[in-house]
């Protein structure tokens, strides 16, 4: 294959690929997402600092594969979470409470890290905000309770081979019952079992489409994400603005008391903000009357040199006087 020919990447309806070549696409940004010039170890992603770099992450994507510009979202997401990947594995192999940030340095850094990000990294293993980052991480990894069957291959293939089977696009619940069951016939495990049988009793109750019956069983989606959709679709995109919203709505209700403590910190913020403010004002007014003092001390300098110039010319003409009315004598 000529190395300056592009890969044309083919995608479903929400730009996520799912064509044989998507998995070519994926394992490049999973190495793109290894690459320190590319995906800096010391910054964060979602600040702006790393702005210039997801836009080295496209230029470079460019070059290898041609896709339609509704896949970007994509991209980026899965750069995303393979680099998040590729930390996680780094802190499980390289991080020990027992030793200290010097003995961890010691070691031989992981093949092509970069020095610099190498040391900001470990160095932030020890800070307490980050102990407390991974506490919730390692609680938000427990609690997945329904992990998929596919292995390497991502749902948006498997859904794009099922449609060329089949002619039909499986919905999220054939998607789900398929994708979490073992080649044996059996379920990955027992909460996978108690969803897909309360989906089946609910069908028999009452007239119940596939997507509801995913809905009633599964509940809202998550902010940001779509179950058994793949990476890349939201619940506005795939469901529409009401159900996001509805999702939005639950997601809101059930966290008011995080709600009613940030409002509050908004207000104590503002009165912060206000008392600087008048401050500010306080300093601006003390340092106007330091130059009003200012200006009247050089006011009374100048006229004191002046006094002193006109004093010197008097003492000096004055001898001048006296020495003529002795020439004169």
């Amino acid at each position: 294959m000529d190395p300056n020919e592009k890969i044309d990447v083919e995608v479903n309806k929400h730009g996520t690929p799912c064509g044989p070549e998507s998995g070519l696409f994926a394992s490049f940004l999973g190495v793109v997402a290894r690459n320190g010039l590319f995906t800096p170890l010391e910054l964060n992603w979602r600040k702006a600092e790393f702005r210039p770099y997801k836009a080295k992450i496209l230029d470079l994507v460019q070059t290898k594969f041609r896709y339609p510009a509704a896949t970007t979202k994509w991209i980026l997401s899965t750069v995303n979470r393979r680099w998040s990947d590729y930390k996680t594995k780094l802190k499980s192999k390289y991080y020990d409470p027992e030793l200290s940030i010097e003995e961890i340095l010691a070691i031989p850094k992981p093949e092509g890290v970069i020095d610099t990000h190498w040391q900001t990294l470990v160095n932030r293993w020890y800070t307490e905000e980050f102990q407390r980052l991974s506490r919730i991480n390692a609680e938000n990894a427990s609690n997945m309770k329904t992990p998929h069957t596919c292995g390497r291959m991502s749902i948006a293939r498997w859904k794009a081979i099922k449609t060329m089977e089949t002619g039909k696009e499986p919905d999220r619940l054939e998607t789900f019952e398929n994708t979490h069951t073992r080649k044996n016939g059996t379920y990955v495990n027992g909460y996978t079992a108690t969803l897909i049988e309360k989906a089946h009793t609910l069908r028999q109750e009452g007239s119940f489409d596939n997507e509801q019956l995913f809905q009633k069983v599964h509940g809202p989606e998550h902010p940001g994400r779509v179950r058994c959709a793949g990476l890349g679709p939201t619940p506005s995109t795939y469901l529409g603005p009401s159900s996001s919203s509805a999702s939005i709505n639950s997601t809101t209700t059930s966290n008011s008391n995080e709600v009613d403590a940030l409002r509050s910190e908004v207000i104590e913020l503002r009165n912060e903000l206000m008392e600087a403010k008048s401050e500010v004002v306080e300093l601006r007014s003390g340092m106007d009357q330091l130059q009003m003092e200012v200006d009247t001390l050089k006011t009374l300098f100048l006229q004191h040199l002046r006094r002193e110039k006109g004093s010197m010319e008097g003492s000096i003409r004055a001898p001048s006087s006296s020495s003529q009315s002795a020439t004169r004598g």
